[in-house]
């Protein structure tokens, strides 16, 4: 499946070990949107201001894909 991802996106493998890497922070929004496309999902990004995150946070559920 990688090997299609790789062709898909138009990269090398070793970047797509890094977009799977969860401790790897320099991902670009485009890179993460072009991979959830080719897995068939889409990405969310939600800008909260500061002083909202609190209530924003204990509105959130579980994140449909770590909901068990």
């Amino acid at each position: 499946m990688k090997s299609l991802l790789t062709t898909y996106l138009g990269t090398h493998q070793q970047a797509i070990a890094r977009l799977e890497d969860p401790s790897y922070v320099n991902q670009s929004l485009t890179m993460v949107r072009k991979y959830a496309e080719a897995l068939g999902a889409l990405v969310d990004v939600v800008v909260v201001p500061n002083e909202k995150a609190a209530e924003y946070k204990a509105g959130c559920g579980p994140k449909p894909l770590l909901a068990s």
